[in-house]
């Protein structure tokens, strides 16, 4: 397999490379998308994993698609039906704010996790101002030392002091 043969990409992706011009390999497409990986773009395009909304959105500003587009298109690859927009049940009407803060705030804990997984490796037990964001691996063998409430059964302090 090679990232300049464009016998690897697969066929389905022709007509959207043409349009815009680009050579029919992932080395060229990689030229024209900002920020992402190329070992990402050809996962992507090959139907490998789930890509993030904001992979999705780059390559298919590159092909000059819409990012349903682009899904529908990666479907074929993978023979999979597209994914439709997520909507919650009807009866999700009936939760309290907090209640569903707590549902968004999954739901964004998940995405961002998809997106630090695109995106080349780095420490992630540090932000880029020296602070701690996730506790290291070894906080799971050992909560205690790490003042993990949650595996001591207490209750967590949110942002707003509840």
């Amino acid at each position: 397999m090679s990232i300049e043969d464009p016998q690897d990409v697969p066929e389905v992706w022709r007509p959207h490379f043409a349009r815009q011009r680009i050579a029919f390999t992932f080395r060229d497409l990689d030229r024209n998308v900002e920020g992402v990986a190329l070992n990402t773009i050809r996962r992507a395009l090959q139907g490998v994993g789930s890509p993030s909304r904001r992979v999705v959105t780059a390559i298919a500003e590159a092909l000059d698609i819409t990012p349903d587009e682009f899904m529908a298109t990666r479907a074929k690859v993978t023979g999979e039906e597209p994914t439709t927009p997520f909507t919650l049940p009807s009866r999700a009407d009936q939760l309290n704010r907090r209640e569903r803060d707590a549902v968004l705030s999954i739901v964004h804990a998940l995405l961002d996790a998809r997106d630090r997984h695109d995106q080349p490796a780095r420490d992630t037990h540090t932000n880029p101002a020296g602070h701690t964001n996730t506790p290291p691996p070894e906080a799971l063998t050992n909560p205690e030392a790490y003042g993990l409430a949650a595996n001591r059964g207490e209750k967590g302090v949110t942002e707003d002091g509840e």
